[in-house]
């Protein structure tokens, strides 16, 4: 009778043997399969997941602290939320402001004046207001409570910014334009009815920021006329002349 042989697979060759039980010849058959995550000479007693050890768990994540220690990372956290939303409402980081169209019109130079008031628990600075539509020259801007022509800028452009308001006080600004065209002006989106303001804190860190704001004109109108724009309503004496 043959000898009886067993085959193995020698993973340093990568290849199946057939060997003699008697003179331990061997032959190479054929490749041995890849199989994966398959491990050679492992006892079957062995485990690939060893227990986890508790006490090292308990360094890597350490338990909860105290009752009070919690309670006051809570407090600490609540506080810095709501000093965030208080200096962001109060005016202190985010300029605030309130303001309204008080005239409009004339027979050229036309304006347009609004009352802006700081609402800011600091110092803020206009830096900015309404800018030119087509039709509209823009000539500049002044601060005197009358809107008369007379006080019009007598050079173009010109301005007082950055115009520096303190807590609580509040400034009649007048943006005055000349009439170039009143087709253009007429053919503005009667949807145009919000003035523009540029804002920012005059003092600090927050001096950076410029925060733009609106003054709804949407009323800026003839009270006998359709809806139209608010360049339009300040030019429409004008354009009717």
């Amino acid at each position: 009778m043959a000898p009886a042989r067993r085959k193995r697979c020698d993973r340093s060759m990568n290849r199946l043997t057939s060997t003699s039980a008697t003179d331990g010849a061997s032959e190479a058959l054929l490749d041995c399969p890849i199989v994966i995550g398959q491990y050679d000479n492992v006892p079957e007693s062995a485990t690939l997941n060893p227990p986890i050890d508790e006490h090292l768990l308990d360094e890597l994540v350490p338990p909860p602290g105290p009752l009070w220690r919690r309670a006051v990372l809570w407090v600490a956290f609540l506080g810095m939320v709501g000093a965030i939303s208080w200096a962001a409402t109060s005016g202190t980081v985010i300029p605030q402001v309130s303001t309204s169209v008080m005239a409009w019109g004339g027979t050229g130079p036309v304006g347009v004046t609004s009352e802006v008031m700081n609402d800011s628990r600091v110092a803020i600075e206009v830096v900015d207001g309404a800018r030119p539509r087509p039709g509209l020259k823009l000539m500049g801007y002044t601060t005197e409570p009358n809107a008369s022509p007379e006080f019009a800028p007598t050079e173009s452009p010109s301005d007082p910014f950055p115009l520096r308001l303190e807590p609580d006080q509040s400034v009649d600004l007048t943006a005055w334009s000349r009439v170039t065209d009143c087709q253009a002006v007429e053919d503005i989106d009667p949807g145009d009815g919000e003035i523009e303001l540029q804002v920012r804190i005059a003092d600090g860190p927050a001096a950076w920021f410029t925060a733009g704001r609106t003054i709804d004109a949407k009323g800026v109108e003839p009270i006998d006329s359709p809806q139209m724009s608010w360049p339009a309503g300040v030019a429409y004496r004008a354009c009717a002349g």
